[in-house]
């Protein structure tokens, strides 16, 4: 493999991006935002996800999301604010993650668990810090292996969301152009977008090279964490994984 960072960033990108985040929305998630006094899912979604960025402001919430609509996390981030506080959301969170992970990683044995945390964790603490991904990867990790991948895999994602919105933001899109090229009408409307929204598809030359951008940013850190051998072994994590996490 002459190039094993960037064809391992663009597989992991394929194989985990929306597996990886499947426990955010799942229903075991959804029944711990009940119990903190969240009357919809999306909102723990938020005030978990963004709440390791402590009392900011809502600005600097969606700024940090990259894909929040200014005037979503106006009113959507005081509001989850006062439910509970920033970090009883992000703990809440990473707990549900660390849980998920558990249940959903049963069909991989303890080794196979760690030894892929191992290795995610690898690229992660070589990776040059975004500002979310930076916050979670402060976050205290499990112990247990199959927990301790779950949260690795997110932070993987966390990673490589950063990078994406810093090269979108690059490459001169808006949030709601690079949505609307790329994961359509479902996120634009769940991130807050009003509309008219930009004509769907229309920016997807630019999203190609944005795609492309990524995994070469991503690919050089994999590159330097990891020999090939490493990365093909992280692969073979994340396919064994990625099916189990939905």
């Amino acid at each position: 493999m002459a190039d094993h960072g960037t064809d391992t960033a663009r597989e992991l990108g394929r194989t985990l991006y929306d597996t990886a985040g499947s426990f955010m929305l799942a229903p075991p998630t959804a029944a711990k935002a009940e119990e903190l006094g969240f009357p919809d899912p999306l909102q723990l979604y938020v005030a978990g996800r963004l709440g390791v960025l402590g009392d900011t402001t809502p600005e600097v919430a969606a700024t940090a999301h990259g894909f929040l609509a200014p005037g979503a996390a106006a009113q959507l981030w005081p509001a989850v604010g006062k439910v509970c506080s920033r970090e009883t959301a992000a703990r809440t969170f990473a707990e549900a993650c660390a849980e998920y992970g558990e249940e959903k990683l049963g069909g991989l044995d303890e080794a196979t668990a760690g030894r892929l945390a191992d290795l995610a964790t690898a690229v992660v603490d070589a990776a040059p810090g975004t500002p979310l991904f930076a916050a979670w990867r402060a976050m205290p990790r499990p112990g247990a292996p199959r927990a301790r991948a779950a949260h690795a895999l997110n932070l993987l994602r966390e990673w490589r969301g950063g990078v994406h919105v810093a090269a979108v933001t690059a490459a001169g899109l808006t949030p709601v152009e690079a949505i609307m090229s790329d994961g359509g009408e479902f996120y634009a409307e769940a991130f807050g977008w009003p509309k008219p929204w930009p004509e769907a598809g229309s920016r997807s030359a630019e999203m190609a090279e944005v795609s492309a951008a990524v995994d070469a940013a991503c690919g050089r850190v994999v590159e330097a964490a990891l020999t090939e051998d490493e990365a093909q072994e992280l692969l073979a994590g994340a396919r064994a994984a990625g099916p189990l996490l939905p």
